[in-house]
């Protein structure tokens, strides 16, 4: 499997979250090269844990922003973030306790997830927030 690369397209047209959606995507290639190279003990682990980490202070930043500028959508969006997290969480907690490997159709979950969340769920606060002066 090809990890993703970012993509102008993906882009909700606000810089912080931007680049917060162009670190994940590295953290994807990260955790591709590491699958490629069989490093389960200690790079595997280390990447799912950042991106795990990583990814829930991204989503807190994209929540405040939808809480303090009344985004209807908030409560569904938030949904879909504590989904995912949950997901990685466990992933983890799989990987470490030696029940489960992280694969290329591990990653692949976890690519699919993140460009249909961007590209379908993510969009639609772009404009709302926009519209708002969030740049």
């Amino acid at each position: 499997m090809t990890s993703i690369a970012w993509d102008a397209s993906y882009s909700v047209n606000i810089a912080k979250i931007d680049q917060q959606h162009q670190k994940i995507v590295a953290m994807f290639k990260k955790l591709s090269g590491a699958i490629k190279r069989k490093n389960q003990e200690r790079i595997i682990p280390e990447v799912l844990r950042e991106l795990d980490e990583y990814a829930e202070d991204h989503f807190n930043t994209e929540e405040r922003l939808m809480r303090r500028h009344g985004y209807p959508d908030y409560e569904t969006h938030k949904k879909e973030h504590d989904d995912f997290c949950l997901k990685v969480s466990v992933m983890y907690q799989d990987l470490m306790s030696g029940r489960k490997t992280v694969t290329d159709e591990t990653l692949g979950f976890l690519e699919h997830w993140f460009l249909e969340h961007v590209k379908k769920t993510d969009k639609k606060y772009g404009p709302f927030l926009n519209a708002q002066g969030i740049f």
